[in-house]
């Protein structure tokens, strides 16, 4: 049998933090007797050559003090630095020097006695490249960075310049395996590295536009206009500027839709309700122009519009000619109406406007995702109706089919937006019965 290696007399992990373990016993914070002991062992790590002269370490941590003041601190902070690298009560046969000094300078051992994770980082990274299949290699160094190297230390310009160095580096990364799995056929694992460098970044363009690319050809076109509005979002609040030209475009991609997504492939759905359609709307342009604004921005985003007046000055017409200029534009819309003589049937609107279209989309074979939304919230709705029915039902009971129905109705929803832009025009609400206003208020 092969004998297992020893681990490193020292090892540190610096990305995403700052823990010491010797001889794989974790170093705890009161065991820095001297804060400079640490700063100094952080700075020694930071450099290439883990070496730093006392006229650099002094100036770096003591600039104000006198010679001989600083002298001692010298010697104070290597004695608690040797401390706690190479404790004697260590587990092990053979001490194991760590630091080392001598009257011009101080530097750390640079073998694999002390290990350092933003090093095995760097080194993995270049292995990969050298090699003629680095796919391991790379997810090896993609899991080596759990963070930024010394995120605490925020204004150590050594620190701060190895930080971005490998910030950089791993971007790239992320960027490589990306472009790797999409060419591997692997895009749902391209996915997750772009939304890596999006979280790390919310501004960065670049990922954003390869990340819309992949969910695009995905048909995943509604996460696609979520990460155009997330990034386009980030550029104004924290840039002050706008998204480039190539992101635009990859966002009309995405909004772009040739006919709404109905019951039936390549048929456009047409909902059983209607509205009053006067030739002419006088006096609302200005309102029709805003609703269009509103519908436009809902293909990129969740909009909720209330349009109120007094009875008979056009709300129905006004609503109308939104539908029908949306469905002319390719989104699906689906409509219905509270009425109080319906005030007995729980969620009218809500089933007057999805009915027609759920019946269809259940048996649909073409589309597997929404006949089974579609065959839920069916099934959820005929069981809220038999137990409307029964007599004595308690309330804990109804509480569970409603929400039954409120999870089947956002699931088809979800479904339906990914596929197309969806308009639901709810008319009468001030007719609505409670459950109606709280599935409304749940939705958006």
């Amino acid at each position: 049998m092969t004998a297992t290696p020893d681990p490193p007399a020292v090892q540190v992990y610096a990305l995403g933090g700052f823990r010491v373990l010797v001889r794989g016993r974790l170093v705890e914070d009161q065991a820095w007797r001297r804060k400079s002991a640490r700063q100094l062992f952080k700075h020694l790590l930071t450099r290439p050559s883990r070496r730093m002269t006392r006229d650099e370490m002094i100036e770096q941590l003591w600039p104000e003090s006198e010679t001989e003041a600083a002298a001692t601190n010298v010697r104070s902070t290597l004695h608690a630095l040797r401390r706690v690298l190479e404790p004697a009560d260590a587990p092990s046969p053979t001490p194991v020097g760590i630091v080392f000094s001598d009257r011009d300078s101080v530097w750390l051992r640079t073998d694999v006695e002390l290990w350092l994770d933003a090093d095995a980082f760097d080194r993995t990274l270049e292995q990969a490249r050298q090699t003629n299949d680095p796919q391991p290699l790379l997810e090896q160094a993609g899991a080596l960075y759990i963070g930024d190297y010394l995120p605490d230390d925020l204004y150590e310009d050594e620190i701060i310049q190895r930080r971005e160095a490998l910030r950089r580096s791993w971007t790239n990364l992320q960027f490589e395996r990306a472009k790797r799995n999409v060419e591997g056929g692997r895009p749902e694992a391209a996915v997750a590295s772009l939304q890596r460098l999006l979280r790390a970044d919310r501004c960065d363009e670049r990922a954003a536009q390869e990340l819309m690319v992949v969910l695009l050809q995905l048909r995943r076109r509604a996460e696609a206009l979520r990460v155009y509005q997330q990034l386009e979002q980030g550029l104004r609040e924290d840039l002050g500027v706008l998204p480039a030209e190539r992101t635009h475009d990859l966002q009309r991609q995405a909004a772009a839709t040739h006919t709404a997504a109905g019951p039936q492939s390549g048929k456009v759905f047409h909902c059983a309700y209607t509205f009053p359609r006067p030739h002419q709307i006088i006096g609302r342009d200005t309102d029709l122009a805003r609703l269009q604004t509103l519908l436009d921005r809902g293909r990129t985003s969740g909009q909720a519009v209330l349009i109120s007046a007094p009875a008979g000055t056009g709300k129905s017409a006004l609503a109308g000619r939104l539908v029908d200029a949306a469905r002319r534009s390719g989104v699906l819309c689906l409509a219905g109406a509270a009425y109080n003589e319906h005030s007995a049937v729980p969620l009218a609107a809500f089933q007057e406007a999805f009915t027609d279209y759920v019946l269809a989309a259940s048996s649909n074979p073409l589309d597997t995702a929404i006949a089974s939304a579609a065959s839920e919230l069916i099934a959820a709705v005929r069981e809220l109706r038999l137990h409307a029915a029964v007599v004595g039902a308690s309330r804990t009971d109804a509480s569970a089919e409603r929400s039954r129905i409120f999870t089947a109705l956002l699931t088809l929803l979800r479904i339906l937006a990914d596929r197309s832009p969806v308009l639901l025009c709810l008319e009468d609400l001030h007719a609505a019965d409670e459950a109606t206003l709280h599935l409304l208020h749940y939705l958006i």
